[in-house]
């Protein structure tokens, strides 16, 4: 183990609404404040990359936005952090999509052929998508680039949802530490290509106006080594899940979902541990 790593449980925390909530999320209810608790998760804390791979493992997955500058790729690359390749690795199947024609080439030289160039949105839907059965579609860090996530949503579940079991949505979270802790030196750090910032609400909210239902979340770390000497940045993360720099939300088509249960509570928490290294 390196000297900046740190071993903890890993758990997937199952986070459902209950029905009185979901008028708001409609828009037939309406509050200016309204209260939705995330309770903490005393088990641990999962970061973003190894959740998805746990999530995808043995499955048949699409992977849309799954280049990046070259630069960047590289470095992801030589670090094991790359997406797409532990995504690669980890499930039956996986097809990334993507318009970078630069990155799809350097990948293929590297022995990553499993990529196609092609506008999700605009072009028509591939054969090679349509004609088979997916179990995910995993959309990571790309809803905060788009001009409309709503009607890029629907298109999705419009031109995919046939052939899609389940999407799972990954974007930076609106109330991560970190932003508070540079609001504290006046200071906002931001993509410059960003549109928007999401929480575990807004995102449900723009899934449901799509017309997709919202069946779990997570709230992740970002990044994957967190510094052990970071003791007390680190124990806040634990304590409280919405300080967490990664959301990743699962929807479905609505007419495909079973009926699933609820608790009293408002989030209904699922948990399932295992032991990792991060």
């Amino acid at each position: 183990m390196q000297a900046e790593e740190y071993k903890f449980k890993k758990c997937r925390q199952i986070m459902r609404m209950k029905p009185e909530y979901l008028p708001y999320l409609s828009g037939e209810s309406f509050s200016a404040s309204l209260d939705m608790t995330v309770a903490a998760n005393s088990q641990g804390l999962n970061e973003r990359v190894q959740y998805l791979e746990d999530m995808v493992r043995g499955k048949r997955v699409i992977h849309v936005g799954c280049l990046d500058h070259v630069p960047l790729i590289r470095q992801r690359i030589e670090n094991n952090t790359w997406l797409h390749k532990r995504l690669t690795e980890a499930s039956q199947t996986c097809l990334g999509i993507d318009i970078n024609e630069e990155g799809a080439v350097m990948v293929r030289t590297l022995g990553f052929d499993n990529v196609v160039i092609c506008h999700l949105i605009d072009d028509d839907p591939l054969p090679e998508v349509v004609g088979a059965k997916w179990d995910y579609m995993v959309l990571g860090e790309m809803l905060e680039h788009i001009d409309n996530p709503v009607l890029f949503l629907e298109n999705i579940a419009a031109k995919y949802g046939n052939c899609v079991d389940r999407f799972l949505l990954t974007v930076p979270n609106a109330i991560h530490l970190d932003n508070f802790l540079n609001a504290l030196r006046h200071s906002e750090r931001i993509n410059t290509d960003h549109r928007f910032w999401f929480t575990p609400y807004t995102l449900a909210k723009v899934a449901n106006a799509a017309g997709m239902k919202v069946m779990n979340f997570e709230l992740c770390l970002h990044k994957p080594n967190v510094p052990r000497r970071r003791i007390f940045y680190r124990g806040l993360l634990r304590l409280f899940p919405l300080l967490r720099g990664s959301l990743i939300m699962e929807l479905a088509d609505p007419k495909d979902c079973p009926r699933l249960p609820i608790s009293s509570a408002p989030w209904v928490s699922q948990t399932i541990v295992t032991d990792h290294v991060v």
